[in-house]
């Protein structure tokens, strides 16, 4: 039987949707394909008629990839710290992988988040730390909250690119939190390849279909080595296949303690006002600098 080229079947739904949007954006024109004998014929492609085209598409298995990161549409929200009401910056992001191993993973999409807030026993916030990932040194070892934001954005427009970790998780949208932390966590296949969609038995013993997620869980500093397991830096080779039949896994212990992190509250209410008024892209050129 004829099989579909792996490269076809490589992009998330979510990639596969943005590359629609795009190609929808270009203007083509009106032909006539069964009277034109000019037309461009494109690649040639094995073709399985027994395949869903329309199937959610296994993300690439976790390792070590190379991203590019622009600024989210709408991207920048402000928030209040459920505890301290002090105002601070989420900042979300799009990323495609690039330079993958014979390209068979460019363009997958990632949606990567930081924040201007310091986390538990930190000196320094998700936010800050990436513009030095990115390869740019902070203007001040001391700032507030907007000024992290817009230095953040500033370096988001040059369209930064970095080594990142990347890894599997499984989100149940009916209980609002992980249920699978890792690739490793996903129920296998006969072949022992992890599944990429399975159904998820609740404590009342109704069904939720997962779908892998592709979550940044490491950010690589420019020389940094791989994390261990990974060697080199690849990516392990291979794709997990779709279950064949329902795999039902149920609530344990460890699930329990996957839940997420409270998040803070929207709206900017309470908050105290910015201290620091926004500063032009010239000011901030002049302030991020190459490490």
């Amino acid at each position: 039987m004829a099989v579909v080229d792996k490269k076809a079947v490589t992009r998330t739904v979510s990639d596969a949707q943005e590359s629609t949007k795009e190609k929808g954006e270009q203007k083509g024109r009106v032909v006539d394909v069964l009277t034109d004998i000019n037309l461009p014929t494109g690649e040639v492609h094995k073709l399985d008629p027994t395949e869903d085209a329309w199937a959610f598409s296994a993300p690439p298995k976790a390792g070590r990839y190379t991203i590019k990161c622009v600024l989210a549409k709408d991207g920048v929200r402000v928030f209040d710290d459920d505890k301290t009401k002090e105002p601070g910056y989420g900042i979300a992001m799009e990323a495609r992988i690039i330079n993958s191993p014979n390209g068979e993973f460019d363009n997958v999409m990632v949606f990567p988040r930081a924040s201007t807030f310091l986390g538990r026993g930190k000196n320094i916030s998700t936010a800050a730390a990436l513009i030095s990932k990115f390869g740019k040194k902070l203007p001040s070892e001391e700032a507030n909250q907007l000024q992290v934001a817009q230095w953040l954005v500033k370096t988001l427009k040059g369209e930064p690119t970095c080594d990142v970790e990347l890894d599997w998780r499984g989100y149940s949208s009916e209980l609002k939190r992980v249920v699978a932390r890792n690739m490793e966590a996903f129920p296998k296949d006969a072949e022992g390849n992890p599944l990429h969609i399975y159904d998820y038995k609740h404590a009342d013993g109704h069904l939720e279909e997962i779908k892998a997620q592709l979550d940044v869980v490491h950010w690589y500093s420019k020389g940094e080595a791989s994390k261990p397991g990974h060697g080199a830096g690849k990516p392990t080779a291979g794709q997990g296949k779709p279950a064949a039949a329902s795999v039902m896994l149920t609530p344990t212990d460890e699930d329990n303690e996957l839940e997420e992190a409270p998040k803070p509250t929207a709206g900017g209410k309470g908050s105290k006002p910015a201290t620091v008024a926004p500063v032009s892209d010239a000011d901030l050129l002049a302030d991020l600098e190459d490490e």
